[in-house]
């Protein structure tokens, strides 16, 4: 019985989901993205990737972010937060996504720091 209710459940939630994306594809933009990058923004890749809690980030925030850092190589570190997540994207020269990551803000201090080793090495 409840392997029905888990199928039953799931169906709903596919669906559910389904509608929602629906709804929202006309409101949210899908930011362009970059094909290729340079040996510094690979590194700040990394840097980002190994705060413990980091998670890929979507797309329809870039346009709520700021620039805070400008790298060597011209890629421009934006920063969006909210009451819940610290958000950070990788932009190329024409404003194409690179790379975007998040975080919760209970995390924020690793983030930070991350940010402040970014801005010594390679800014």
């Amino acid at each position: 019985m409840w392997n029905v209710m888990g199928l039953l459940g799931g169906t709903i939630l596919e669906q559910a989901e389904e509608i929602i994306s629906e709804s929202l594809e006309g409101r949210t933009k899908k930011a362009n993205v970059c094909d290729r990058i340079s040996e510094t923004t690979a590194k700040v890749i990394a840097i980002l990737f190994d705060v413990p809690g980091m998670n890929q980030a979507h797309s329809r925030d870039l346009t709520k972010a700021t620039a805070i850092l400008n790298l060597k190589d011209g890629t421009l570190v934006k920063s969006y937060q909210n009451v819940a997540f610290d958000r950070i994207f990788l932009v190329d020269r024409e404003g194409d996504l690179i790379f975007g990551c998040f975080i919760s803000r209970i995390q924020a201090k690793a983030l930070n720091e991350a940010l402040s080793k970014i801005s010594k090495e390679f800014t």
